[in-house]
C-alpha cells in the first residue's frame, strides 16, 4: 500500500492570492532586513464516534494539543493518549508578515509496537521511517509573497497500527506512537521547525 493512501486529505490552502493585500507581503530579496523565522505549529484535534442504544452516532472530541516552534532547552512534551478507534485531525500552518512563508511541510514519525511470538514478552516496536505527509511550495509573484500557510489532514488510529513486516506480511499492531511536527522556510531563508505533538494509542509496554 502506498504510505500516502491512507490518508485522506481535509484540504491544503494558502492564502496568498495575488491581489489580496491582506494575506500577502511584499517582499524584495536584494533589500530584505528581516532577521527573524516564520511562525508555525502542528495541532491535532482527536475525535470518536459512539452509537447509542437507539443506533444514534454522535462524534465527540476528545483530546486537542498543539506545539509550536522548538526553543532549545525548553521541550514542550506535548502527549495525548487516545482510543484506538480514535480518528486524528492534523492541522499544520505557517506565517510571517515580513518575508512570507516559502514552504510548510507536515511530517510524521510512526512507530507500530506488536506483540512477539512470545506473549510474556512487552511489545516490539517498528520503527518507521520519517515521512512527509503535505508539502506547500510558494513563489514569489509581481513582488509579493504570500505571509501564511496552512494544510490539513485526517486519518485514524486504525489504519496507523498497521505496518508491512520484512516477511512482506501485513501486521496490526497492538499499539501506535505517532510524533506529528511541521518544518516552515520564509522567503528570506529563515526556518522554524516545531516541536512533535506525540499521539500514544493502545498497548505500548
Amino acid at each position: 500500500m502506498n504510505p500516502q493512501s491512507k490518508y485522506l486529505a481535509l484540504g491544503a490552502l494558502t492564502l496568498g492570492l495575488q491581489g489580496c493585500p491582506s494575506s500577502t507581503v511584499p517582499f524584495d530579496p536584494g533589500s530584505t532586513t528581516d532577521t527573524t523565522p516564520p511562525v508555525a505549529s502542528v495541532k491535532v484535534d482527536t475525535s470518536l464516534t459512539t452509537v447509542d442504544q437507539s443506533g444514534v452516532s454522535s462524534t465527540h472530541l476528545q483530546e486537542s494539543r498543539e506545539a509550536t516552534g522548538q526553543v532549545p532547552g525548553r521541550p514542550q512534551n506535548v502527549v495525548a493518549t487516545v482510543s484506538t478507534a480514535s480518528e486524528l485531525d492534523i492541522t499544520a500552518s505557517a506565517s510571517d508578515n515580513e518575508s512570507g512563508i516559502k514552504e510548510l511541510v507536515l511530517k510524521v514519525n510512526r512507530t507500530v509496537y506488536y506483540i512477539p511470538s512470545d506473549p510474556n514478552l512487552p511489545p516490539s516496536p517498528a520503527l518507521m521511517p520519517t515521512q512527509e505527509l503535505k508539502r506547500i511550495t510558494n513563489t514569489l509573484s509581481n513582488g509579493q509573497v504570500p505571509k501564511l500557510a496552512i494544510t490539513a489532514l485526517r486519518t485514524g488510529i486504525a489504519a496507523e497500527r498497521h505496518f508491512v513486516n520484512s516477511n512482506g506480511t501485513t501486521v496490526t499492531g497492538s499499539g501506535v506512537v505517532l510524533k506529528y511536527f511541521v518544518e516552515s522556510k520564509n522567503f528570506n531563508g529563515q526556518v522554524t521547525n516545531t516541536d512533535a505533538v506525540t499521539i500514544v494509542s493502545g498497548r505500548v509496554q
